[in-house]
Order: C-alpha cells, then sequence, then structure tokens
C-alpha cells in the first residue's frame, strides 16, 4: 500500500484525539 494512506489515517487519528 501506498505511504500517503498511512499518513492519512495518522493525520485522521491525531484530529480525533484532539477533538
Amino acid at each position: 500500500m501506498h505511504v500517503m494512506a498511512a499518513n492519512a489515517l495518522i493525520i485522521l487519528s491525531e484530529g480525533i484525539a484532539k477533538m
């Protein structure tokens, strides 16, 4: 799989954690 997909999941996880 692409690395960008993994990065997107990490960014989403951080965004949810901040909310």
